[in-house]
């Protein structure tokens, strides 16, 4: 049994996340997947255009592994299925039992003022896989600084930092904590970021680029690309292609809509779609 719990947690830490607590270190939604999480992409959207209070995400994984985000107003709850597990010895199923995460989160994502963006969140996020569970307290900052006479700018953040309230065993876990530095170029109708974070965790550096293009006002394509998944490469693999991901972002009779994809290898294909409209 425990070694198909083994396997499920390692599959989804070399394709998404690196170590534990995934739902975490996933994106909440379509432009996250889209972008790799560049931070070229807060506030930096369609989104305000339709004055969105209310927002539904759905991010399809291989093996039938789902997440889901429901966010109304500054509230947000997400659900990660990794799906039915079977404890199995070569053809006979002695049982089998379901993993998930939730995680519930408050966030602040806005405007300081008309050169410096803001994003917080602080959420509680709970893990059950088989008999096993644990508790932690998350928080995440990003900050995004413009400087308008130059088309430029910096930003900088710091990823799931906070504490485990409650271990899966008692063996100690650390927290999978980031620390995130981006620049950024706008011209014309095309931005482009480029971001470095590094993973205090395992002590490594993963990068991300990540190229918005304005189709036309209410039309967005964006184009990314990262290292984070570099042990999937074989071969037989366009290793450039690994981490690439894409989609659009638009505007329809005043909802916004993202969609888009991420190539994940040999794995497979990771797609999504948010929706964001008005509510109430």
């Amino acid at each position: 049994m425990i070694y198909y719990i083994l396997y499920i947690i390692i599959i989804i830490n070399i394709l998404i996340a690196q170590g534990q607590y995934q739902i975490i270190q996933l994106p909440n939604n379509a432009l996250d997947l889209i972008s790799n999480q560049s931070t070229l992409i807060i506030n930096d959207t369609n989104v305000e255009k339709v004055n969105s209070n209310f927002s539904t995400s759905l991010i399809s994984y291989p093996a039938n592994i789902n997440f889901c985000n429901f966010q109304m107003k500054q509230f947000s709850i997400s659900v990660f299925n990794y799906g039915v597990l079977e404890d199995q010895v070569n053809n006979d199923v002695l049982k089998t039992f379901s993993a998930n995460e939730y995680y519930l989160q408050y966030f602040i994502n806005k405007k300081i003022n008309n050169n410096i963006n803001l994003y917080y969140s602080i959420g509680t996020a709970y893990s059950k896989i088989y008999n096993y569970n644990s508790l932690l307290v998350a928080s995440s900052l990003k900050i995004k600084k413009y400087f308008s006479q130059y088309k430029f700018h910096v930003s900088a953040g710091i990823n799931n930092a906070g504490f485990i309230i409650k271990e899966y065993r008692q063996a100690h876990t650390k927290m999978p904590m980031e620390y995130q530095l981006g620049i950024g170029y706008y011209f014309k109708n095309i931005s482009i970021g480029y971001d470095l974070i590094y993973h205090y965790q395992d002590n490594h550096i993963t990068d991300i680029i990540c190229l918005k293009i304005n189709i036309t006002n209410n039309i967005n394509l964006i184009l990314s690309n990262t290292n984070h998944l570099k042990k999937l490469s074989s071969e037989n693999n366009l290793n450039y292609l690994l981490g690439f991901s894409g989609g659009v972002d638009f505007v329809v009779n005043n909802t916004n809509i993202n969609m888009g994809f991420l190539n994940l290898g040999p794995a497979g294909m990771s797609s999504a779609i948010t929706i964001n409209y008005k509510l109430f």
